[in-house]
């Protein structure tokens, strides 16, 4: 029963701590299967977190260069999404690496979303967790796999958890540009643009407060999308910012960047300018409102801080620029 799942966790530890890691994995997939066994448990949500949190700590490190046990264990080299072949019996200790990371993707989101039906069950629409565990599926299918479809849907529940709780309409309408700022990221391009329009509109309607519009829509820098990452452009506390770049562009209604000019800069070098520029025409952004209207491309400029860390520390040169398909998925990304 799920009382011996603190205990067996115990284990777990107890036996990856001496390196026995296939014992460990086969006390995993038994407390996996008490999980299944009792969804209507709020233990099995916290199972199933768990396990999907160590998935990707196995994915992190396997892009970073590093071949956990737990690659060979699950037979992540194996697609499961193809049709078994009996003259092919499964390699589970090698085969390609892109289906070896979605594989073990695949893991993770999987035990994400059991702990979500777990906790809808409870009707626990008020929790933390659950808006957590949607922001893990979010992060996760932008960040690793480029998954359209898994995202979109758990932006739907979101909006739908805040419909539930009575959230205030300004709250959920900025839920709603999400989701075409989702679209958008996923040339989606067509329903993005019309979506956009017609939730500005019905922002003008129902009289949400202009100063509500503006920061959606015609924010003084620009929102980098996805919206729920950390924007770069926006500094976090200026004043401890090592210099910084004045920085010109346009944002192309259909979020794409051009025509980046560097205006000035204070204590940043040309290296820094580069990266920056870069790191704009990688980018994508929310579509700006100029004057009640969408024109096709909206100057901006911006004052970019700079820091020691740079840019690749920030998780954004080499991961947020590159849209939905980062971290070595795409060579292009590379």
């Amino acid at each position: 029963s799920l009382e011996q799942a603190p205990l067996i966790r115990q284990r777990i530890t107890s036996e990856e701590t001496r390196g026995n890691f296939s014992e460990a994995w086969d006390l995993e997939g038994e407390l996996l299967r008490l999980a299944r066994a009792h969804p209507e448990d709020p233990r099995s949500g916290e199972v199933f977190h768990e396990i999907g949190d160590k998935r990707i700590d196995v994915l992190e490190r396997y892009l970073d260069g590093e071949i956990p046990p737990q690659v060979f264990l699950g037979c992540f080299y194996e697609d499961s999404s193809r049709p078994s072949d009996p003259y092919r019996p499964a390699d589970c200790y090698c085969g390609s690496k892109d289906v070896a990371a979605q594989m073990i993707l695949t893991s993770a989101q999987r035990n994400y979303l059991n702990a979500i039906r777990s906790l809808l069950q409870q009707r626990a629409y008020t929790s933390e967790e659950l808006k957590g565990l949607e922001m893990d599926l979010l992060r996760t299918s932008y960040v690793y796999g480029g998954r359209y479809l898994t995202g979109r849907q758990s932006l739907s529940r979101l909006i739908s958890y805040a419909t539930a709780n009575g959230e205030p309409l300004e709250k959920r309408v900025v839920m709603l540009v999400e989701v075409a700022d989702w679209d958008l990221l996923f040339e989606r391009r067509a329903s993005a643009l019309d979506n956009y329009a017609q939730i500005h509109e019905y922002m003008k309607q129902r009289g949400v407060a202009q100063s509500t519009i503006d920061a959606v829509f015609s924010p003084a820098t620009p929102v980098m999308l996805p919206a729920f990452m950390p924007n770069p452009l926006v500094a976090e506390d200026p004043a401890s910012s090592t210099g910084y770049i004045d920085v010109a562009f346009d944002v192309l209604v259909v979020g794409t960047t051009r025509r980046v000019e560097i205006l000035g800069a204070s204590n940043a070098s040309k290296e820094e300018q580069g990266d920056l520029e870069h790191l704009i025409l990688r980018s994508r952004f929310r579509p700006m409102v100029v004057d009640g209207e969408f024109p096709r491309a909206s100057r901006v400029v911006v004052r970019y801080y700079t820091r020691s860390t740079g840019l690749d520390d920030a998780g954004v040169r080499d991961g947020r620029a590159c849209g939905a398909y980062t971290r070595g998925m795409n060579p292009s990304c590379r």
